[in-house]
């Protein structure tokens, strides 16, 4: 039987059982058990409608590796009269108490958004940078954190769930982070002036820097425009994280990281000495020791390539007259994250989260759990608004 022919009977038979009461008999049963709403509520919003008819309808007939939002109800891999059968029979009925609950509680361990033990203004200010977001469904921690509903998108509502728990404290939350003290923490973040943000004394696998990883102009709005230093010092990372090779332009960019995520390993590295030797246009690739910096790949030319340690390089296109450069990484190797020598790591940010008025960086411990939130923000009780930090 063809399928659009298929597809008009269980139509006509949907209307018949839902608006004439009539009940399909027979011999053979149309569906093993009842599971209840919560079987055909295929699209998870609360009520069995048309909605999910009309999902069951468009798959009809697959016969095997069907799944849930596909219309299998009894989890057969087929989608069939049976699956017909149960939604003939839930239908019109409120889907309560299912795996996915309808509504999101809301506490205040869930308003704390950087996990600092407290709902304050800070958590205030990393929902607010985030508004009009609409894509928390698909990025890492629901927006971290600030999509408070769980809804997909970050807008007044989830700002007023957090307004509602502000001074609540959250200490005994699950995601709680306390301050790291005594200087045993790899990740030391310090304002290093009243304008930018740096790692002090952070351990790379080859020496120990302070990394400047957050820039901004703390008049007007007070602004964090990008990472670095200022804007002629800058730490080059992707413009945004789909994209995986990087542009340095010696004319604004101090140097980059280049970390090997298997290994655990990150190199603190900048393109130097642009030149045409030849006709062909060359630069030259250093990466920092403990007693300077040294070169691991000199007059480096297009495909070109540079490793240190477990992080391979490929030389894109050198322009020496804009000196610029564009590096590939190997498969395992990034160019936004980083890692301290005791493994715990943060991913830096790109060039399309700026202009911004907060950011949190988020601290992983070696098997990926939450160590510790850093919020940045600008202090604006003082005459002069200065980078402030959550907590050190």
């Amino acid at each position: 039987m063809k399928k659009w022919l298929v597809a008009v009977l269980i139509v006509v038979a949907l209307v018949i059982v839902v608006f004439v009461g009539f009940k399909i008999t027979g011999n053979v049963p149309l569906y093993v058990g009842d599971k209840g709403p919560c079987a055909v509520d295929f699209n998870e919003d609360g009520i069995v409608d048309i909605q999910d008819f009309g999902m069951l309808r468009d798959n009809f007939g697959i016969e095997s590796g069907a799944n849930f939002s596909q219309g299998d109800a009894n989890e057969d891999g087929m989608i069939d009269i049976q699956d017909f059968g149960l939604l003939k029979d839930n239908f019109g009925q409120i889907a309560d108490g299912c795996t996915v609950p309808p509504i999101y509680v809301i506490d205040s361990c869930t308003a704390d958004i950087n996990h600092d033990g407290i709902v304050n203004s800070a958590d205030m200010y990393l929902v607010g940078d985030n508004l009009d977001r609409n894509d928390c469904a698909l990025v890492n921690r629901r927006c971290n954190g600030t999509d408070v509903n769980q809804d997909g998108g970050v807008d007044i509502q989830d700002l007023g769930m957090v307004k509602d728990h502000l001074n609540e404290t959250a200490i005994n939350c699950p995601d709680y982070v306390p301050p790291c003290v005594g200087g045993d923490c790899s990740f030391q973040f310090e304002a290093g002036s009243d304008t930018y943000l740096m790692l002090n004394d952070f351990p790379f696998k080859d020496a120990v820097y302070d990394l400047k990883i957050l820039y901004g102009d703390r008049y007007g709005n007070s602004t964090f425009y990008g990472v670095g230093s200022d804007s002629s010092n800058r730490l080059a990372v992707p413009v945004s994280s789909y994209l995986k090779n990087l542009s340095f332009n010696a004319g604004t960019d101090s140097y980059f990281v280049a970390s090997n995520i298997n290994t655990s390993e990150s190199y603190l590295m900048k393109a130097t000495n642009f030149k045409i030797a030849s006709g062909t246009n060359k630069t030259t690739i250093q990466y920092r020791k403990a007693d300077g910096w040294a070169t691991l790949k000199e007059d480096a030319a297009k495909d070109d390539t540079a490793t240190i340690g477990n992080v391979g390089l490929t030389i894109g296109k050198v322009d020496y007259q804009q000196r610029t450069v564009v590096i590939k990484p190997d498969a395992d190797v990034s160019f936004t994250r980083i890692y301290a020598r005791d493994g715990r790591y943060m991913d830096l940010p790109t060039t399309d989260r700026f202009p911004r008025a907060v950011y949190n960086f988020v601290v992983y411990n070696p098997a990926g759990t939450i160590n510790r939130n850093v919020t940045a923000y600008w202090d604006r009780s003082l005459p002069t608004p200065v980078v402030a930090l959550l907590y050190n």
